[in-house]
């Protein structure tokens, strides 16, 4: 499906094959031709054409781009492994250390999965080329290659419904409700970390918002009833997000 490892490997031999060769033009065929693929081919003089239409020939006089058409079969199945539950403790080890350099080994262990999980994201990660290899053999490293590009699939195959939300309410203003919390949190030993629009609020915090977004690993109802919170079904102030895999808190 053009994955960006493979179509660099093929580009690679195409530029190979065509440059001893009077009036070759290389072109790199696949079922779909994804953004990152044709950047590829692009940068090295190499056109496409996909079974969706798309195509770009550029040699001598001639210039043909066709773009926009969608994958008449799509394969979802190799992003869907690379942010499955396990596998996205692995992305959080690398986007939170972005220039460590890590063998499989140590990635398991960091992130708290088995060596054959870390072995198949790996791989899966390298198809993409998220990540990058370093070194040879047993010396052999991984490290983060594109965070952007990371960060942008992975928020194309997210939704914060994956966690358990409960909704509550009080009659305090998010600033004191959030110190309150964060003292609750601290003083209760309970793991946490603010999100959407809370979490994006330390980042940006010219943002204004009127609902606290926070995961709690435990007791939301002890919680709520030593606070004083009710539960509500409309009009929350307070959501309390029960996360899909203790992962969301590395690095906290």
């Amino acid at each position: 499906a053009g994955q960006p490892r493979y179509t660099r490997m093929a580009v690679n031999q195409l530029k190979y094959m065509v440059s001893n060769r009077k009036n070759y033009y290389g072109v790199f065929a696949a079922t779909f031709i994804s953004e990152e693929s044709k950047q590829i081919c692009s940068e090295n003089g190499i056109g496409f054409i996909d079974l969706a239409g798309n195509c770009l020939f550029k040699f001598d006089n001639v210039y043909i781009s066709i773009g926009g058409r969608p994958n008449l079969y799509p394969n979802t199945r190799p992003l869907r492994s690379i942010f499955s539950t396990k596998s996205t403790r692995a992305l959080r080890v690398f986007l939170c250390n972005p220039k460590k350099e890590w063998f499989v080994k140590d990635i398991a262990k960091e992130a708290n999965i088995s060596l054959g999980q870390a072995f198949n994201i790996k791989q899966r990660l390298l198809e993409f080329e998220f990540i990058e290899e370093t070194g040879s053999g047993k010396n052999s490293k991984i490290r983060l290659k594109n965070a952007e590009l990371l960060l942008g699939k992975w928020s194309n195959n997210y939704s914060y419904r994956k966690n358990k939300i409960r909704n509550f309410y009080s009659m305090d203003d998010v600033e004191v409700l959030e110190r309150k919390l964060i003292d609750y949190f601290k003083e209760s030993q309970i793991s946490y970390a603010f999100t959407l629009t809370s979490g994006a609020s330390r980042v940006a915090p010219f943002l204004r918002y009127k609902r606290i977004f926070t995961y709690v690993s435990n007791n939301i109802d002890r919680m709520a009833k030593d606070l004083n919170f009710k539960e509500v079904s409309t009009g929350p102030n307070i959501s309390f997000l029960e996360p899909y895999d203790e992962g969301v808190f590395y690095y906290l």
